[in-house]
This record gives C-alpha cells, sequence and structure tokens, in this order.
C-alpha cells in the first residue's frame, strides 16, 4: 500500500531532476503511467535552459586560446566566417547557435527515438513509442543539467547513456544486455547510413563538378 501510494504522488519538475539523479530507477517507475506531454514538456524545458547556457559559454570562451583545440573554438571560426558573410555580429551568431540547439536537440528526441524504437520493438520490446520517448527524455537529464560545461559535459552525457539504459529496461521490460545491443545495432546502422548519404553527396558534387 505505500508502494502504491507513493507511485500516485505526482512528482515536481524539480522532483523529476532530483529523483533522476538520485534515485533513477524509482523515479522511472513513479513515472511509468504519465502520458507523453509530461517528459516532451520536462525535455524541452531543461533543453531551452541547457542551450542557452551553452551559448553564454561559447559566447564568452570560444575565442579564447585555451579553448583552440576544442569543439566550442572550432565552432567559433565557423560562425566567424558566417559573421563576416552574413554580416552578422558575436550576439546575433550565437542566438542563431543557441537555436539551432534547441531545435536539434527537440528532433533528435522524435526522430532518434524513432529509430531507437524500431530497433527495440524488433529485438522484442513490447511497449508503445511513447515509452521510449520517455526513457529519453527523462534519461537525459545529466547531459542536460551537464552538457552545456566544458570537459564536466562528458560525464553527463556517460551519465545520460546509464539512464537511458535503465528507462528502456524498465519500460520495455528488456535485460540490461538487450538494451546494450539495441544501442550498439542502432548506432552502428545510423553511422552507416549517415556515411553512406555523405559519400553519396561527395560523389555527386565531385561528379558534376569534375
Amino acid at each position: 500500500m505505500v508502494r502504491e501510494d507513493f507511485a500516485l504522488v505526482a512528482l515536481t519538475f524539480f522532483g523529476k531532476v532530483k529523483g533522476f539523479i538520485l534515485n533513477p530507477i524509482e523515479t522511472f517507475k513513479r513515472v511509468r503511467e504519465e502520458n507523453i506531454v509530461f517528459p516532451v514538456k520536462y525535455y524541452i524545458s531543461l533543453n531551452i535552459v541547457s542551450s542557452t547556457l551553452g551559448g553564454i559559454i561559447f559566447f564568452i570562451f570560444s575565442f579564447s586560446p585555451f579553448y583552440s583545440s576544442f569543439n566550442y573554438y572550432r565552432l567559433s571560426r565557423v560562425l566567424g566566417g558566417m559573421n563576416k558573410i552574413f554580416e552578422m555580429d558575436a550576439g546575433t551568431s550565437t542566438l542563431i547557435l543557441i537555436i539551432i540547439m534547441i531545435i536539434s536537440g527537440i528532433i533528435n528526441l522524435f526522430i532518434g527515438g524513432a529509430w531507437l524504437h524500431l530497433w527495440i520493438r524488433l529485438f522484442g520490446g513490447k511497449e508503445k513509442y511513447y515509452q521510449t520517448i520517455k526513457a529519453i527524455a527523462y534519461g537525459n537529464t545529466p547531459n542536460l543539467l551537464l552538457g552545456w560545461l566544458p570537459f564536466i559535459g562528458l560525464a553527463g552525457v556517460i551519465w545520460s547513456f546509464v539512464l537511458v539504459i535503465i528507462g528502456i529496461k524498465e519500460y520495455h521490460e528488456m535485460n540490461v544486455g538487450k538494451v546494450l545491443l539495441v544501442l550498439i545495432v542502432s548506432g552502428i546502422m545510423m553511422t552507416m547510413i549517415v556515411s553512406a548519404i555523405i559519400f553519396l553527396i561527395f560523389t555527386l558534387f565531385f561528379s558534376l563538378t569534375g
């Protein structure tokens, strides 16, 4: 009875953040019956905050020599070229970067979630698409909280990878080994498809220009 009453108490936004950081298994169980609206709103809210903070970090540090060998600096050179071409200032290019990160995060949730769900079903997962979205949205909590921080962000990525495994295991009732296989195979297949598309584009480009 205590366990059932515990599960019926709705978690607040910050309660979910705390739960997925400190007690992810129990928190995944508590939100199991939520419809897709709640995890999507949660994910988008954290994504907006994470993207905005990432943009601010980029704006402050990207031109520093200290970051010359890291992605922030390399990205700054790309945006610096855009600034010259489109006559934008640094603030405008940073705003564009933030918008791109927000949109790409949302696209990744739904399109990446659909791709992952396809492989989950092929490997025996029984639940519906929205449960996969829920596992990804809530599982990305550490990544969205820490991903905007240089260096430290990697810990958030790894932590989120573990939480997504827990979420898929919990919602699709699959063992850890099978979930890992799903993630590995889906990742390899996506890499192969993207590589093939890039190869075809370059082949077409050189054939037309050669």
